[in-house]
């Protein structure tokens, strides 16, 4: 639908960070409520299942970690990137098995 005749905007998001202060402070409802369009907010434990969401169409917007979207799209999901945070770096990790050649980035 064209962006005129958008009635209802809905966002997944996971409960932690920004997400949850949006919503506590109304931000994107005063922002869309004068052009009459309604915010519904859609909690997902997980950022797999959201971006699954945003994919089938379930969900218009979502906002979760920086893997989920990358692994989303290496499995063939159309979502597009619209805005994204810094990461410092101390909220992300690389996991392997124990007997993994990798051990280091720079493997």
């Amino acid at each position: 639908a064209a962006a005129q005749d958008l009635k209802q905007f809905s966002i997944g998001y996971q409960k932690t960070g920004l997400p949850v202060i949006a919503t506590q402070q109304q931000v994107i409802e005063k922002a869309l409520g004068d052009k009459g369009v309604t915010v519904k907010w859609v909690e997902f434990t997980a950022g797999p299942p959201l971006v699954e969401a945003l994919n089938v169409g379930a969900i218009d917007a979502g906002w979760t970690g920086d893997a989920p979207p990358i692994f989303g799209q290496s499995a063939g999901a159309n979502i597009v990137y619209a805005a994204a945070l810094p990461s410092n770096g101390e909220g992300e990790a690389i996991f392997v098995k124990p007997a993994s050649p990798v051990q280091a980035v720079a493997d």
